[in-house]
């Protein structure tokens, strides 16, 4: 006697077992990358105050001014950092606004 006939519950000859994985499953698709367009902030940024400090040497040896370089070139980076700052906020809201406007995403 088999252990089915002993408890009484006997399988029918058209039953086939159940599928170990009823449907296969969509692997999650990655999200396209989105490429930062536009010139690079920190060379845009070292170019600058590379510029301003060129011109205050250049206006140094053409003209009689006299500058204080402990005091030029201190004032000169932190206005280059506020222009940073200025055009990082800007960068933010503009791309605040292009993201609620999209409708691809």
């Amino acid at each position: 006697m088999s252990q089915d006939e002993r408890s009484g519950y006997t399988m029918s000859e058209d039953t086939t077992p159940l599928p170990t994985d009823p449907q296969p499953r969509a692997e999650p698709q990655p999200e396209e990358p989105q490429w930062v367009t536009g010139p690079s902030s920190p060379t845009v940024l070292a170019g600058l105050l590379i510029v301003v400090i060129a011109g205050l040497a250049t206006v140094r040896l053409v003209t009689d001014v006299d500058l204080d370089w402990s005091i030029a070139v201190p004032v000169t980076v932190i206005a280059v950092g506020l222009i940073a700052v200025v055009l990082g906020a800007t960068s933010f809201t503009r791309h605040s606004r292009t993201a609620e406007h999209d409708t691809t995403s």
